[in-house]
């Protein structure tokens, strides 16, 4: 003890005063006592595995040591002492045997006791805290790290099964690693938090840590920061990992992350799960991970555009090789970099680098990408904002005065859009050379057909159908290209969830998946295409939610999408008014495409304005009440039925209507899913979800509108009410093949009105032709469309022929399908019906549209009125492209 001033023996743990504190003064933690007593305890007796240590000064000999027991100084941590003394009177409280209380006194005998050479008080007090700095720094040292403890799960996992040979699930897992290593859990739900843990970690270290290239990142940040590192908590890694699953845009975001570190610009405490996450609940900011990753995009896209402007394909690789990552271009841009070689380059590739430098490498413009980000993470929308709208412009100029790129890319464009104009012949395309074939001395055969131009003209006055863009930016320079919508005194917005695309499974029982950002882009061209920043005061914005609750998410995108301060504000004085709208239960009954449980009946409409809802005081249209009612209904849903207007299509045509865009990823299978209507052969709906046309009619005339637009286009209803209303409609489809489609649907629908005496289309001089070229002004005689399906409520039919039967055409026909199109192009074509064996047979020519008696004439005039109708079928099913025995007919005669 004199020569090394200090002493390890066995001891009595009282005997040092255990009331004596070295800090008398700093109150005693009792949750930190609790702690101890689970961690050390709680299995019973055991003895400690740490020292208990006293201070004695150089006057105490052997003999005055026996007389200070029970009063020695104790300058280690008290908590030990304090949580074993607390505990073991606990246990005799709660009436402990005589074996266990024997074997706690065992404990307390049987300490580590170290003494050590202290003179004053002073250097007690000093030494007791270098002594808790000490555990403090063994704790530190020893406790792991995030990603050290993510390892010894991964490395459990592996063992276990290696050496059980099967596989060991996420639960299981947690189960093995609390019962193995965390013996004694803090609180009650450790088990849950366990499960989410070890999740997450399996998570983090299957997309991130098992890839070398992810892995040398986190590690040299790890090195570099140790415990002090951004990725420290599981949350970090674990919100990373979820943002993307493409390794490329990982490593982007960790190397982001660490070039900010390195560059002085963030800390570690910048980088939590809420920054990097963002607060986009109710509109709020993006996160840094949408940021990261809309610097990744716009890299990307600006040597895309420059290549397309022109920019030779050599020299955009060059400037992704010296721009390949972020530590090459730390390596070349810092201070005291060598930057001649950049006076080797041209000025249009001096112009791009400095773009990116700045925009995607530093963060000089992070503020007003920030700002620009609360509209839309595409580039080319971000990059029509100042100040990088200016920069692509700067770098579009440089590269026109290389080389001539706008007029070749115009001319291509423009090359493209006449051959693609040849491909989709349209019906007025094919009018004046049907009128050529027909005798031009019949003077009724030409009205006929000038009628069915007119049925064209009368969708092209009323109608107008736009595709879908990518961007908000090009959505809006259609929207203002769009005459009908700038003009318009009012003008609705109508958006319906429920066929805002289509779920990839289930999807006649699920509607898809609710998209913020696509209503924000459709919303926003609308706004656009009306000439401001938010809508003009009447205009509505109505939202159907699919019995969804979407209030939030709806209000948080109508903001404004402009190139100033102001981009990113909620519309001023932006009220909402919610509505419903009731269907009928038993047409729902109807469609067979119930779950278990209530049916539901209504969904909400909401009502969104910048200002209050003017609305007039009148009737209802359709159903019972006023305009002023909240409430709409019943609403009739159609069945899915042709006969009735349902638009039915084969599975190819569906895929093409709704292109890559049109699909929204779904969850797993839903329990107890009824199986999808079985239609008959390749026949689907176009979209399980569709309102019926009476809905469309209701908002034209309840709110007044002068201007529809339907930013969820997709069956054709509110094009057909807005024709029989006489008002403009702009609907958006997904692809240019769905617009062709729709426009043929509604032309045919438009010539089926002209024969249907409730309708305002109702045309008697169409009739009255009919009748006199011999055919029954009944019949449905549609014009040629080549889809299969009816549209409207009112539309007959298809006499494509479709179904078991096939297509019956040319002057023999064909038997009809066993479906509604199928039957109504049988007999036009002189076929015969399906299931209708016994049918008498018809003479070559009758048909169910016209009268055979009047065929059988032998006179000249009956042959040329026969030549005439056969001519106006062959219009009625599927245009004027003559078969081969037709041509031989025409070449003989």
């Amino acid at each position: 003890m004199k020569s090394a001033k200090t002493y390890v023996s066995q001891g009595n743990l009282f005997w040092m005063n255990v009331r004596q504190m070295c800090s008398p003064t700093v109150p005693i933690n009792s949750a930190s006592l609790k702690k101890i007593q689970k961690s050390f305890f709680e299995k019973g007796p055991e003895k400690l595995t740490l020292e208990i240590v006293v201070g004695v000064t150089s006057m105490v000999t052997s003999e005055r040591f026996e007389s200070l027991k029970g009063a020695l100084q104790r300058i280690s941590p008290e908590e030990i002492d304090h949580a074993l003394i607390m505990h073991v009177a606990k246990r005799i409280g709660d009436g402990a045997s005589q074996e266990e209380l024997l074997a706690w006194r065992t404990v307390f005998l049987s300490v580590s006791l170290r003494c050590e050479m202290i003179e004053t008080k002073e250097d007690a007090f000093f030494r007791s805290l270098t002594y808790r700095q000490r555990y403090m720094s063994t704790y530190e040292s020893a406790a792991r790290s995030t990603l050290q403890t993510i390892f010894e799960i991964a490395a459990v996992k592996a063992s276990y099964e290696e050496t059980h040979t099967a596989q060991l699930s996420r639960s299981d897992l947690a189960d093995l690693w609390v019962r193995k290593s965390c013996d004694l859990p803090d609180d009650e739900d450790c088990p849950k938090t366990a499960f989410e843990f070890v999740d997450s970690a399996m998570k983090v270290f299957e997309r991130i840590l098992s890839v070398d290239k992810l892995f040398d990142v986190v590690f040299r940040l790890e090195q570099k920061y140790g415990k002090q590192s951004c990725f420290q908590h599981m949350a970090v890694l674990e919100g990373i990992c979820i943002k993307t699953k493409k390794s490329e845009d990982l490593l982007w975001i960790l190397e982001s992350m660490e070039d900010l570190l390195i560059r002085g610009e963030s800390n570690n405490k910048c980088f939590s799960s809420r920054t990097l996450k963002g607060g986009r609940t109710g509109g709020g900011t993006r996160g840094l991970l949408d940021e990261f990753l809309a610097k990744k995009s716009i890299f990307e896209y600006v040597l895309e555009e420059s290549q397309k402007w022109g920019l030779k394909p050599a020299h955009a690789n060059g400037i992704k090789k010296v721009m390949i990552s972020h530590s090459e271009v730390r390596k070349r841009f810092e201070d005291g970099a060598d930057l001649t070689w950049l006076g080797q380059l041209t000025e249009a590739e001096r112009l791009i680098i400095n773009m990116l430098k700045n925009v995607v490498f530093r963060s000089g413009h992070d503020s007003q990408l920030r700002n620009t980000l609360k509209g839309s993470t595409l580039p080319a929308d971000i990059l029509c904002h100042d100040p990088f709208k200016t920069m692509m412009e700067t770098i579009h100029e440089e590269i026109e005065k290389v080389k001539a790129a706008e007029e070749k890319e115009a001319n291509e464009d423009e090359s493209d859009e006449d051959s693609s104009a040849q491909k989709n012949v349209i019906v007025h395309d094919l009018l004046p050379r049907m009128s050529l074939e027909l005798d031009h001395e019949d003077e009724k055969a030409q009205q006929l057909m000038a009628f069915a131009k007119q049925a064209e003209e009368i969708v092209d006055q009323f109608v107008k159908l736009v595709v879908e863009q990518d961007s908000v930016q090009a959505m809006g320079q259609i929207m203002e290209n769009c005459v009908s919508l700038t003009g318009a005194k009012r003008a609705i917005f109508v958006y319906d969830s429920k066929v805002a695309g289509e779920a990839t499974a289930q999807c006649h029982i699920r509607r898809p998946q609710f998209r913020r950002e696509h209503f924000q882009k459709i919303c926003s061209s609308f706004v656009r295409g009306r000439g401001g920043p938010q809508p003009r005061e009447g205009d509505l914005v109505i939202f159907f939610d699919g019995g969804r609750q979407l209030a939030p998410m709806v209000l948080s995108a109508c903001v404004k999408i402009t190139n100033a301060e102001d981009h990113g504000q909620h519309w001023e004085k932006k009220q909402r008014q919610e509505m419903i709208i009731h269907y009928c239960e038993q047409s729902i009954r109807a469609r067979r495409c119930l779950v278990r449980g209530l049916i539901p009946t209504h969904e909400g409409i909401h009502i969104v304005t910048s200002g209050p809802v003017l609305v007039q005081d009148i009737p209802r249209k359709i159903f019972s009440g006023t305009s002023l009612s909240t409430a709409i209904g019943p609403v009739k849903i159609l069945p899915f039925d042709e006969e009735q207007g349902f638009w039915l299509i084969s599975k190819e045509e569906k895929d093409k209507i709704y292109g890559p865009a049109g699909r929204v990823l779904s969850g797993g299978a839903l329990p107890d899913c009824p199986d999808r209507p079985d239609l008959g052969e390749d026949r689907i709906p176009v979209n399980y979800h569709v309102m019926p046309q009476a809905v469309f009619a209701e908002l034209l005339h309840s709110f007044q509108a002068s201007v529809m637009v339907n930013g969820t286009e997709i069956d054709g209803k509110g094009a057909e009410a807005a024709i029989l209303a006489k008002k403009s409609y702009i609907g958006v489809t997904f692809t240019e093949y769905h617009a062709q489609q729709l426009r043929k649907l509604l032309v045919r629908f438009v010539w089926e009105q002209f024969k249907d005496q409730s309708s305002p289309l109702y045309n008697v001089e169409v009739q009255t032709l009919l009748k006199a070229l011999g055919g029954n002004p009944n019949a449905s005689t549609p014009l040629p469309l080549g889809s299969s399906g009816g549209s409207g409520n009112t539309v007959q039919p298809s006499a494509s022929g479709r179904g078991k039967g096939g297509r019956g055409k040319g002057k023999g026909g064909g038997k009809a399908g066993s479906k509604a199109g199928g039957k109504a192009g049988g007999k036009a074509a002189g076929g015969k019906a399906a299931g209708k064996s016994k049918s008498k047979k018809r003479a070559a020519g009758e048909d169910d549209g016209f009268d055979g008696s009047k065929k059988q004439k032998t006179s000249e005039e009956s042959s040329k009125k026969e030549e005439i109708m056969n001519k106006l079928k062959k219009l009625t099913q599927g245009g004027l492209i003559q078969d081969d025995d037709d041509d031989d007919d025409m070449a003989d005669e």
